[in-house]
């Protein structure tokens, strides 16, 4: 378990062996929890990728907004590929 802060918040991170389904590999869960959950994978680029991703939403979460998924996944995509 690891704490960041979040838009001057603090989050907890789970490192998780399940998540709500077998398909989820991350799963954020806003106020008042703030809780981040990443499926570990045992693929170190695809657990920080999720990470990535529930980050966004997170972020979403603070700032009272809805981007809509599909922007959520192009942005961590985009970073992704920036560190690539």
């Amino acid at each position: 378990m690891r704490r960041i802060t979040v838009c001057g918040h603090p989050w907890t991170i789970v490192s998780a062996r399940q998540t709500t389904t077998d398909r989820v590999l991350g799963e954020c869960l806003g106020p008042p929890r703030r809780m981040i959950r990443v499926r570990l994978t045992g693929d170190r680029l695809t657990d920080r990728d999720t990470l990535i991703h529930e980050l966004i939403h997170a972020v979403e979460y603070e700032r009272g907004v809805d981007i809509g998924h599909g922007r959520v996944r192009a942005i961590a995509e985009t970073l992704a590929r920036a560190r690539a």
